[in-house]
């Protein structure tokens, strides 16, 4: 039987189905569809009027893209460092520090400032300076996808809360295996080391990160436009809203 003509359910595996990559991922044609903002199409290739991805493929995806994306940056990172044969960060820092005295002066308040943040990037690391340049240019890499998943699990349960608030029905693991399907467009802002037209690409990633994204919620929760719209913008304005609150609460409390 053609694996296209069945649609394979969330569910425990067997042993042997681990390593396929079918459980880990959609299919090609699927991730063409959401880059291509036909979300409908990737999320229910087989026009089932469902959602015939799982969460498991999802976020695999998530993984798999997001090392993808990772990749421009870890050999930028990697430029950045060796030479220096320091952190990642501290090279980054001392980068930072040397635009900034080149703007202000050695003698101004920033150029100073400037000037401790190159001295402390400068100092000798407790490994050898390659390996440090190396291992931090890892774990930033790694740290990519996780941090994408971060995003994907927290924003995705707020906004699938306020879906349901708002009539919704769909089911948690429908909603986060359509939504993944924003990680394609984000593939984009892996270019963001690039001179010039890198950080355009990055801000056209996430504007059409967002545009799937919408699109996903409002196939899957069947909600309106501008009950979708509002979904999405919720969990955002909460969390600009939140520690303004609380910087006023404190504020107020050192006063009185």
């Amino acid at each position: 039987m053609n694996q296209q003509t069945y649609v394979v359910q969330p569910g425990q595996l067997r042993r042997d189905d681990w390593l396929r990559w079918s459980n880990w991922m959609p299919s090609l044609d699927q991730v063409g569809a959401a880059a291509r903002l036909r979300v409908k199409d990737a999320v229910d290739p087989w026009e089932r009027n469902a959602v015939t991805v799982t969460m498991r493929q999802g976020l695999g995806m998530i993984l798999v893209l997001g090392l993808a994306a990772g990749i421009v940056p870890l050999i930028a990172n990697l430029w950045l460092a060796l030479p220096l044969q320091t952190s990642v960060p501290l090279a980054q820092a001392g980068n930072n520090a040397a635009q900034m005295m080149a703007a202000y002066g050695a003698n101004s308040p920033l150029g100073i400032i400037g000037s401790s943040v190159q001295t402390a990037a400068g100092l000798e690391p407790r490994m050898p300076g390659f390996l440090a340049a190396i291992l931090s240019a890892l774990g930033l890499w790694i740290n990519t996808p996780l941090t994408w998943l971060t995003y994907w699990i927290v924003y995705g349960a707020l906004v699938f809360a306020a879906a349901r608030l708002m009539g919704a029905a769909n089911t948690l693991q429908q909603f986060f295996a359509a939504t993944s399907f924003a990680a394609v467009p984000l593939l984009l802002t892996g270019l963001a080391p690039l001179p010039w037209i890198g950080p355009l690409l990055a801000f056209a990633g996430t504007v059409l990160a967002f545009t799937v994204y919408f699109q996903a919620i409002h196939f899957v929760t069947r909600l309106d436009g501008g009950r979708t719209a509002l979904c999405m913008l919720l969990p955002l304005a909460l969390g600009l809203f939140l520690p303004l609150l609380a910087l006023g609460i404190g504020i107020f409390a050192s006063l009185f």
